[in-house]
């Protein structure tokens, strides 16, 4: 039985990242440094190292707030996976 965010994805669209969790549909597009940590199994640290490169894109939410773009994530996973 399909469940119910593929229901609302449609059948041919693609799965895409997973979902940050505690994060409502309206804010999913932002992640937060550890959610990003750890999806790619690394420490915070070499995500902080990511963003000072410039390979990941953040949006600073306040002083000491900052989230990663979905777009940034998907975009550093496409051209580590060449």
């Amino acid at each position: 039985m399909p469940s119910e965010s593929s229901a609302k994805r449609g059948a041919g669209e693609p799965r895409g990242l997973p979902r940050p969790r505690g994060q409502q549909e309206a804010s999913r597009r932002l992640w937060p440094k550890e959610a990003v940590a750890e999806l790619l199994g690394v420490k915070r640290s070499f995500v902080d190292a990511l963003i000072r490169r410039g390979e990941l894109a953040v949006v600073a939410l306040g002083y000491r707030t900052h989230r990663v773009t979905d777009a940034s994530l998907e975009d550093f996973l496409r051209r580590i996976s060449k």
